[in-house]
């Protein structure tokens, strides 16, 4: 569990959508397939 360095609560999971840009940010060339796997999203 990850703390929010400020308070005892638990920091919030992001969002896939931002997993996903993230990824996208990190890798210059990937697939949708590729991504999908990394962020657990589905192709639609």
């Amino acid at each position: 569990m990850k703390l929010a360095a400020h308070s005892r609560l638990k920091e919030p999971s992001k969002h896939k959508y931002v997993v996903l840009i993230e990824y996208a940010l990190e890798h210059e060339e990937f697939s949708a397939n590729k991504a999908c796997e990394a962020t657990a999203l589905t192709e639609k």
